[in-house]
């Protein structure tokens, strides 16, 4: 296997053939702009980290999101249900923050994850505009997926094995989106269901057979991650894509199989530690702190019931009025806090609808077969990071908006294709 170090250089270098990309093809920034959010090559090299590169890019999309033609018409509050309730609730983080607990924490927590966050969302609605332009960036999105997975996957097999929990060795990335563990099976599990269906959909052998390897490669990390979420979400994964199959029995006959041989492979201390999911937090120290994290959510709420206590101020609050300074690690218990109320009802009406709106478009006759499968992709997905919100903190991810953006342009193409169709 080629070392991380050669890895790093490759993303690098096909980060700037994206970028070059996009003198001739729009539609390949949002995808330079993903890989660079994802593989953060400033962590890697210092030079790029100096000249502020990622920040020097984001100005650069900015500035090409504010001079296109269309902008007003593609980011049309009007044009979308999904938009105006995104927008209410990125409104709602912002009057969060100017209240805040820490009111320097949460503009930092803004910074870092809301607004790269909302330069990904403009630049797919403004430059992806065909079935193509998705298609494109959805591969990237697979493929940068996995190269997270490279560098522990490589320590695993070399024996650089930097973390032992539980009686269990395994390895992670040294900094980066999957410096942890739990990150590291989180991130490749969000980008499973995207690499299967993009592999089911792909006419051409090869596409498939790389689909089907990215997909494995990834199940292989989230395995060896030793995440009991991880683990979770592998069976939710496998529930999710059997219930979506025309052979749903079949599908989970398989999967439970592949399940087993991975549980036999990995040894007793592996499965013991998994076993120990079934406590439910009971006597575990790193379970008990997902419910723990869910109560004191609820707790900072009826403390703060309306704006909870600001985006990223969760571990401050926490240390303040609990004694423990630790981010939430539940989904739930981090809207609650951070966000309150209002926080809860504008996010839920966002997930809600474009949930919804996928779900509607895999149930239409009228659509696209391929639009329907990749709708299907994002079901899978937002259950899958539904099930997950029990083991992360993921409120600010970028996962929840980049699904949503894209039901948002599948909706503007189907409407298109309607009106083509009538004239």
């Amino acid at each position: 296997m080629p070392s991380p170090e050669t890895i790093h250089l490759i993303a690098l270098l096909g980060t700037f053939a994206l970028l070059i990309g996009t003198l001739k093809y729009k539609a390949c920034l949002p995808s330079a702009y993903l890989a660079i959010m994802m593989t953060r090559p400033g962590l890697h090299y210092s030079i790029l980290r100096q000249v502020r590169f990622e920040l020097i890019i984001a100005i650069m999309a900015l500035v090409l999101i504010m001079i296109s033609t269309q902008k007003n018409e593609l980011l049309s509050l009007k044009r979308s249900r999904i938009l105006r309730y995104m927008f209410l609730f990125l409104l709602v983080i912002v009057a969060s923050m100017i209240q805040a607990f820490d009111i320097a924490r949460s503009w930092d927590r803004i910074y870092i994850e809301i607004l790269p966050n909302l330069v990904l969302i403009l630049l797919l609605l403004v430059f992806c505009r065909e079935k193509k332009d998705i298609r494109f960036f959805l591969w990237t999105f697979g493929i940068v997926t996995a190269w997270l997975g490279y560098e522990p996957i490589y320590r695993y097999w070399h024996g650089d094995l930097v973390e032992t929990f539980g009686g269990f060795d395994y390895a992670v990335a040294e900094a980066g989106l999957v410096a942890g563990h739990t990150s590291l099976a989180h991130y490749l599990l969000q980008g499973m269901p995207i690499l299967w269906y993009l592999s089911v959909t792909s006419e051409k052998t090869w596409q498939k057979l790389a689909g089907f390897g990215l997909f494995a490669f990834c199940f292989w990390g989230v395995v060896i991650s030793g995440s009991r979420g991880g683990f979770v979400g592998l069976v939710v994964l496998g529930i999710l894509i059997s219930l979506f199959s025309k052979r749903p029995i079949l599908m989970m006959a398989s999967g439970f199989m592949v399940l087993v041989a991975i549980l036999s492979i990995m040894g007793g201390e592996y499965l013991t530690r998994m076993a120990t999911v079934l406590e439910l937090g009971g006597s575990d120290s790193s379970a008990h702190s997902r419910i723990q994290g869910l109560i004191n959510g609820i707790e900072m709420l009826i403390k703060r019931p309306i704006l909870g206590v600001g985006p990223g101020c969760y571990p401050v609050a926490r240390k303040a009025w609990f004694g423990w300074s630790l981010w939430s690690h539940n989904h739930y218990g981090q809207l609650a806090g951070e966000l309150g109320i209002l926080g809860i009802i504008t996010w839920g009406l966002f997930a809600r609808q474009y949930i919804k709106s996928s779900w509607m478009m895999r149930k239409s006759s009228t659509i696209d077969p391929w639009i329907k499968t990749i709708a299907t992709a994002i079901l899978v997905t937002s259950g899958l990071r539904l099930a997950l919100g029990m083991f992360d903190h993921s409120v600010y991810k970028f996962i929840w908006y980049l699904l949503a953006a894209i039901v948002v342009i599948f909706d503007g193409l189907t409407i298109k294709t309607a009106n083509v169709s009538h004239q």
